[in-house]
């Protein structure tokens, strides 16, 4: 049964007022197309609802400090490095848990950090976790705005809006992390005539082309193991997941001179799917709404599936000579050097000559990078 003093005149005017600062707040929370969220309006409401004076939303990457970022309904607020550690290991405990107040770190914080200067768990403050990993993302409320202590209906109705706070953080992540790679393939991928696959450095498959699709729904050489993607041979499988976590730790301004390059499948000359795995910066990426600054992409060429030039094609894209074109369009078939020179009934040295020819009119050192550079320019041209 409700209390008197919940049922008197005041009683009843601050938990109307209540209601409405919750539906302000939930309005604002859902309204996905904007920065309302975590913005210092968003936690100016937050504060209402709280009858805090400051509310601050800091957010960094997972054991990187250096990306902490944050915004502020009033003071700013600023952690140490001692205290980003203690929220690190706090968070790694946490990433399964229900989102909510950190009452349990107190006694444990009080223990390891003694600064008088630099208190974050006082009777003043309220620290709320809204996401773990990949980004941190934490709420510190602080100073009721009578000077008085925290009330439990106080602390109630800050942890029955946590999980709807939660959730609509999730969604803007995953809005703005779409709208990354967007940005990203149709800039880079949607001119590349091969089948490419979108990963989170932690193996998770994000998206991937018709043509990948194809080569995953065949499952010869990878697929796709729920949202994991796992290449058949188990070792090169091993690499692939080592690589992975390259990417991952690998500093921003060295991701675009990464490459991994390896067949999957098939006889060692004729056939198989070839595979690179290249690293990109998402260049919209914020801390608060994706946790994640890099994407990476698996390239898949089929060279034998692929409808091949004519000689005459190859001559006049390549500016090459009639024996250098004809020793090229036999290459594309996936034979070696030698059977080559066989089907051209010219000798092995020759051939080898108008190849060496090839490499230095287009650029490169190896079959394999030739293979790969006449696979996508002439596909990108028909």
């Amino acid at each position: 049964m409700a209390s008197d003093s919940a049922r008197s005149p005041d009683g009843l005017a601050i938990r109307a007022e209540k209601a409405a600062q919750a539906r302000d707040l939930y309005a604002a929370t859902f309204d996905l197309l904007n920065d309302e969220i975590t913005g210092p309006q968003w936690l100016k409401k937050l504060g209402e609802l709280a009858n805090c004076r400051d509310v601050a939303c800091i957010w960094w990457r997972a054991g990187h400090t250096d990306t902490a970022r944050g915004d502020y309904s009033g003071t700013e607020f600023r952690l140490s490095a001692p205290w980003f550690k203690l929220l690190d290991e706090a968070g790694g405990r946490a990433e399964h848990a229900a989102p909510g107040l950190m009452d349990e770190l107190w006694d444990g914080a009080l223990k390891q950090l003694d600064d008088p200067a630099d208190p974050l768990f006082t009777p003043e403050r309220l620290i709320a976790c809204m996401d773990w990993h990949p980004a941190r993302v934490v709420i510190i409320l602080s100073g009721r705005m009578d000077g008085s202590a925290w009330q439990q209906f106080d602390r109630d109705e800050v942890n029955q809006m946590i999980p709807i706070i939660h959730k609509s953080i999730a969604v803007k992540k995953r809005l703005s992390w779409n709208a990354d790679l967007l940005d990203l393939q149709q800039k880079v991928f949607d001119n590349i005539a091969c089948g490419f696959i979108s990963l989170m450095p932690g193996n998770q498959v994000i998206s991937a082309n018709r043509m990948a699709q194809e080569i995953l729904m065949e499952g010869s050489c990878l697929q796709q193991k729920g949202a994991a993607l796992e290449l058949r041979d188990s070792k090169i499988n091993s690499e692939l997941v080592a690589e992975l976590a390259v990417i991952d730790t690998m500093p921003t301004d060295q991701l675009e001179d990464y490459v991994w390059y390896r067949k999957l499948s098939g006889d060692a000359e004729t056939t198989g799917v070839m595979a690179t795995l290249l690293a990109f910066p998402l260049e919209n990426w914020r801390t608060e709404s994706t946790g994640r600054d890099r994407v990476a992409v698996m390239l898949l060429d089929q060279p034998a599936s692929a409808a091949l030039p004519s000689e005459a094609q190859l001559r006049e894209f390549y500016q090459l000579t009639k024996a250098q074109a004809r020793v090229l369009h036999a290459l594309m078939r996936n034979v070696t050097i030698e059977q080559a020179a066989t089907l051209l009934h010219i000798s092995v040295n020759t051939a080898r000559s108008h190849l060496r020819a090839i490499y230095a009119r287009l650029g490169v050192a190896s079959k394999a990078q030739l293979m790969q550079m006449v696979s996508s320019t002439i596909g990108t041209s028909r």
